[in-house]
């Protein structure tokens, strides 16, 4: 299964769903965002990966980046290179409550903003992996779709049913959504730890 365009992805939906072109283009967009969104809301794969860079700010901010996620892993850019641990914005403020700027252990995103405990030093550089939203499919198709279109797929097809006033193959579409995200993940999981040797003890 593999989709060039838009257009041919379209074709596709309506096929399944065997209505030919009684959904409106401009309809079968609005179908096809919404179930876009609900698979960045829920996927996480590698080809949404994306190095992070972000410098920390006079503030003791670090910007961001627009197209963010969620963060798989992060460190100060320093010697010795200090590792990051994800915290919520009220831990951070509750165990930082005055923002001195010093040794960073922690962050947290506040807004458009990452923050840290202690305060970010000016200069310093967070650095890591994040997952990207992946570029909206109205524009092109993108390398995330091209290597999972069953997932965008199913997550079309169980939003169109109810548009179209069969609420009861709704599940049906649904649970092959489930099944196939839940695939995706775990395989990009695995793939993770594969070569890992286990380790072993006597006795």
């Amino acid at each position: 299964m593999s989709f060039t365009d838009l257009a041919a992805f379209r074709l596709t939906i309506t096929t399944h769903l065997d209505v030919g072109s009684q959904i409106a283009d401009s309809k079968l967009d609005d179908m096809i965002k919404i179930a876009e969104n609900k698979v960045t809301k829920n996927l996480r794969v590698r080809e949404m990966e994306t190095a992070l860079a972000a410098t920390i700010n006079s503030s003791g901010y670090a910007a961001v980046p627009t197209d963010y996620l969620e963060a798989k892993n992060a460190y100060i850019n320093s010697t010795p290179v200090r590792k990051l641990e994800r915290k919520t914005v009220e831990w951070i403020y509750d165990n930082f409550p005055t923002r001195t700027a010093g040794v960073e252990r922690y962050f947290a995103r506040e807004g458009s903003n990452f923050i840290f405990g202690e305060a970010g030093s000016e200069g310093r550089v967070m650095k890591g992996i994040y997952y990207a939203k992946p570029t909206a499919m109205a524009s092109t198709i993108n390398a995330v779709f091209s290597s999972y279109p069953e997932v965008y797929l199913f997550a079309a097809l169980s939003e169109c049913e109810p548009f179209i006033g069969r609420d009861a193959r709704t599940q049906l579409w649904e649970a092959k959504y489930q099944q196939t995200l839940d695939n995706a993940n775990s395989q990009d999981r695995d793939e993770g730890f594969s070569g890992s040797t286990l380790a072993t003890t006597n006795g």
